[in-house]
């Protein structure tokens, strides 16, 4: 996977994500858009921002580089979806952790998504899978937590078997595991 591959993912990610958190700007039966807080709804939601939330000790850990974090969704604005990438010192793949509140069986139920099989994780039980979006070139392990799912995806910026990809998202995904909230 080269540079601009890595970029149009970042594209492609950031407007799916867009589109599934403001539902693509309809109106709700409150006559609000979708993701943005009602008198009665939160300011902020409750999820783990992997920006702000993981330490950069646990980055090193994994071989991550904390200087190359980049945060793929606006911050301070209501979303289902946190995400939060790292490159290690050899810019050779990148590692993505997202936080939603979307759901193991939500994923599993997605047409777009290409179970490959399930994982066990330091005891929690999970999937790994991979995406239509990046046409097979990352993979994801998706683990269940009480605010809903996180999910560790690994990409080559060159031309790897999956099976490559998948291996170090399981390694980095149980590296993390125990760091992110059941």
């Amino acid at each position: 996977m080269r540079i601009t591959a890595t970029a149009a993912r970042t594209a492609i990610t950031g407007a799916a994500i867009i589109g599934l958190a403001t539902g693509c700007g309809l109106l709700d039966s409150t006559g609000s858009t979708p993701g943005t807080p009602t008198a009665t709804e939160a300011e902020m939601d409750n999820l783990l921002n992997p920006c702000t939330d993981i330490r950069d000790e646990w980055l090193i850990e994994l071989g991550l580089d904390p200087s190359t974090e980049r945060d793929i969704v606006n911050p301070d604005k209501v979303s289902s979806w946190r995400i939060c990438g790292w490159e290690p010192s050899v810019f050779s793949y990148r590692m993505d952790l997202l936080s939603t509140s979307r759901t193991i069986d939500e994923a599993r139920a997605n047409p777009k998504i290409k179970i490959l099989r399930d994982v066990t994780i330091n005891g929690r039980q999970g999937i790994l899978n991979l995406n239509d979006i990046e046409r097979g070139d990352v993979c994801y392990v998706s683990l269940p937590a009480e605010q809903g799912m996180f999910e560790i995806a690994v990409g080559w910026f060159d031309k790897r078997p999956i099976e490559e990809s998948c291996e170090l998202a399981i390694e980095h995904a149980t590296k993390l595991e125990p760091h992110l909230p059941r």
